[in-house]
C-alpha cells in the first residue's frame, strides 16, 4: 500500500509514545504539518476531515490496530484535499 504512495505522500517519523495517547492523533497531525496546531487538528477531526488508513475517524487516538506492517500509519486530511502523510513509528 505505501509503496504506491512513494513520491506522493511525505513520510514523517513520530514517537511511538503517541500510540494510545488521548490526543496522539492531534499531535501527529500537528507534527506533520498537515495542520497548523493541535487546535486546528481538533476542529478538522470534529468536522470529519481526518482519515486513518483511508477510514474516517472521530477519535483523537492512534492505537496499535491502526499500524500497518507494525510501524506505518497513513493519515489523510480532508478527502478532497488529497493530502496524505505516512507516519513511521520511531
Amino acid at each position: 500500500m505505501f509503496e504506491a504512495l512513494a513520491g506522493i505522500a511525505q513520510e514523517t517519523e513520530i514517537p511511538s509514545s503517541l500510540l494510545g495517547e488521548e490526543d496522539g492523533l492531534l499531535e501527529a497531525l500537528a507534527l506533520s504539518g498537515l495542520v497548523d496546531s493541535k487546535g486546528a487538528a481538533r476542529r478538522l477531526l470534529k468536522q470529519g476531515g481526518v482519515s486513518i488508513n483511508r477510514v474516517k475517524v472521530s477519535s483523537a487516538r492512534i492505537d496499535s490496530e491502526h499500524l500497518v506492517g507494525g510501524k506505518y500509519v497513513l493519515l489523510q486530511k480532508a478527502k478532497t484535499a488529497k493530502h496524505f502523510e505516512i507516519f513511521r513509528l520511531s
